[in-house]
């Protein structure tokens, strides 16, 4: 051995991983072309190709991988995922849209006719698994018009793109293409608003008034005055043959949340105007996504608001609102089951307790705000919280209690928050309408005068947005 030469093979060693060129980043570009009952989606790889990928909805024949050695072809497995050779550079496959929506209407897999349609993004944008959350994702979109949750730039030579992240792929929202159109501006943001195409008695403007109405609800659970977010998408399916003004509405967690809701066909203008479920998806976006999902945290949340915010408003009298929130601890107490808050939430499918966990919730959150004005002589309430948590975009029921706290200076969380999810439920609800007066339910309902805390409870009902430049979160 010559032992002298040994820094100079050090040396040519190092040297040779110096020269080595080091791999490039991942990255990809998703070209989608919508075309009438189906989107072509091709997938550029930049980087070493992941083995595994999924995708949200089996509507899909063959995909097909450009790899050196050429074409390959493959099948999803039962499970949805398909796997490529590290070397594949080009994946290309078809979401046949058309299949799925001539026999049946999903928000998730696809809804509308042929041109005109809309379908969670996550249905159809296969994506690797285990992606880095920063990985560097772009879309760009051609054939019909895209509306998507964020805001797309056009591309020259016609298109649409946009830069993502791979968080982007795992919360895609709700995907519109082909749709008809409007933007609505509100206090320090806009409503984005695509209709699928399909009839309705009433006219595009009454939709939009019905819109309008609730978002502008929405600001009044602000401190700051001004919209949750600047841009938020709202897709509107016509549903064939209903009388019911709001079939069913659902928000996405795309950032920002992304809405969709069914338009009963022949919904009255009146009975559009007087519906809360507008108003009830538009106020998730007041809230982060909450992960694990908890339901008495997210829906209650709104299911709270959706009441408060008509009171702000003026659109509701106080009575009335109230005597809902009497008609929802009534309701769902016949859904108990003999099951605490937190049970029921984590049962919720296999039950269908929903009015059970969506009212027990709006209760703690009553509560929570009752004592957040109570503590702080009216300085700091529920609306703080909420707007303090937002900026997050994914937050955990533990961060929603450690705000709580830190905002009431003190541990309100464990004497409040947590019993509501561990004692009976609803347990608190008759103490807690009592003191504030108010006696009936529903449209019966009235509010007595004098009762204990009727102070707190005009309060909540007459909280209007300070300066639109007051921090968000802040103290007023």
């Amino acid at each position: 051995m010559n032992w002298g030469a040994i820094p100079a093979l050090l040396l040519l060693a190092c040297a040779g991983c110096a020269s080595a060129p080091a791999p490039l980043p991942l990255a990809l570009t998703y070209r989608i072309d919508a075309q009438p009952g189906a989107l072509e989606v091709e997938v550029e790889v930049s980087g070493p190709c992941p083995a595994e990928w999924r995708l949200g909805q089996p509507i899909v024949g063959e995909l097909s991988a450009t790899t050196p050695e050429g074409e390959v072809r493959r099948r999803l497995d039962r499970r949805r995922r398909v796997h490529f050779p590290p070397g594949a550079r080009r994946v290309r496959y078809r979401y046949a849209l058309a299949e799925r929506t001539r026999t049946y209407q999903s928000l998730q897999a696809g809804a509308g006719g042929a041109r005109s349609y809309m379908l969670s993004g996550s249905s159809y944008l296969l994506r690797p698994t285990g992606l880095a959350a920063d990985t560097q994702v772009r879309l760009e979109l051609r054939g019909l018009e895209p509306l998507l949750p964020w805001a797309l730039r056009e591309r020259e030579g016609g298109g649409h793109e946009v830069e993502l992240a791979a968080r982007d792929l795992l919360a895609p929202g709700h995907h519109g293409f082909g749709l008809r159109r409007h933007s609505l501006e509100t206090p320090g943001g806009s409503l984005e608003v695509g209709f699928v195409e399909g009839d309705l008695d009433v006219s595009d403007e009454v939709v939009l008034s019905w819109l309008r109405q609730a978002q502008r609800e929405v600001v009044h659970c602000r401190p700051s005055g001004r919209a949750p977010h600047p841009r938020i998408q709202v897709i509107l399916i016509p549903a064939s043959g209903s009388w019911e003004p709001a079939p069913f509405g659902r928000v996405l967690w795309s950032y920002p949340q992304s809405v969709a809701l069914y338009v009963g066909e022949h919904a009255s203008a009146p009975e559009l105007l007087d519906d809360w479920t507008a108003i009830h998806e538009l106020c998730h976006t007041l809230h982060p996504r909450v992960v694990p999902r908890r339901a008495w945290l997210t829906e209650g949340l709104a299911t709270y608001y959706q009441c408060v915010a008509r009171i702000r408003s003026g659109r509701e009298s106080a009575a009335r609102m109230w005597g809902a929130m009497a008609w929802g601890y009534e309701a769902g107490s016949g859904e108990a089951n003999g099951l605490n808050l937190r049970d029921l939430d984590r049962r919720l499918r296999e039950l269908h307790c929903y009015r059970a966990v969506y009212w027990g919730g709006a209760f703690l959150m009553l509560e929570l705000d009752l004592e957040l004005r109570r503590r702080s002589e009216g300085r700091v309430t529920l609306d703080h919280v909420v707007a303090r948590v937002l900026p997050k975009g994914r937050i955990t029921s533990k961060d929603f209690a450690a705000a709580v706290d830190a905002l009431a200076e003190s541990p309100l969380w464990a004497e409040v928050g947590r019993p509501h999810l561990e004692e009976a439920l609803m347990s608190r609800a008759p103490e807690l309408l009592a003191r504030l007066g108010v006696e009936g339910v529903g449209r019966r309902a009235t509010l007595a005068a004098g009762a204990a805390d009727e102070a707190l409870r005009r309060a909540i009902e007459g909280d209007q947005a300070v300066s639109p430049q007051a921090e968000p979160g802040a103290p007023r």
